[in-house]
């Protein structure tokens, strides 16, 4: 288990609540950076896009959490489909928006303002399926944060 090599390396005893943090960490690292989406835009979209969040629903996002480091990945290989004009398009999100925009309409209308800030800054137009795919983790995000709050 890669949880054992990094303990015999570093000579540590880590805590098994730590493998999915570490495991994130690996995943992350493994990015490959694409020309047209630089370090400083993804840096200036996710900002804004967890402030957004933040400010929209009055939460404060656990930055070290599993769920923002889900989001923040999801986010990374969302813009890299962008940049690489391979948007997901399988039309099949087309009820499953309407659903969700029923059910959850604070989450829609928060993932819709995020997605033209993306479209905006990138000169993109992202589709229904990003856009349905990005309402899961900015749900995921936003329970996870109300559920912590004291």
């Amino acid at each position: 288990m890669a949880i054992n090599l990094v303990e015999k390396e570093l000579d540590v005893n880590l805590p098994q609540t730590e493998i999915t943090a570490i495991a994130m960490h690996f995943i992350n690292s493994q990015v490959i950076n694409i020309p047209s989406i630089t370090d400083n835009t993804f840096n200036l979209i996710s900002v804004k896009a967890i402030s957004y969040v933040e400010s929209y629903f009055n939460i404060r996002i656990d930055q070290n959490g599993f769920s923002y480091n889900r989001f923040i990945m999801h986010l990374r290989y969302y813009l890299i489909r962008i940049s690489e004009n391979k948007q997901i398009v399988d039309e099949a999100s087309t009820a499953m928006i309407r659903t969700f925009k029923q059910e959850s309409p604070k989450i829609y209308k928060c993932t819709k303002q995020i997605v033209v800030m993306i479209d905006e800054i990138l000169n993109s137009k992202s589709t229904d399926d990003e856009m349905f795919y990005l309402m899961i983790y900015v749900k995921r995000i936003v329970v996870k944060s109300l559920n912590n709050k004291e």
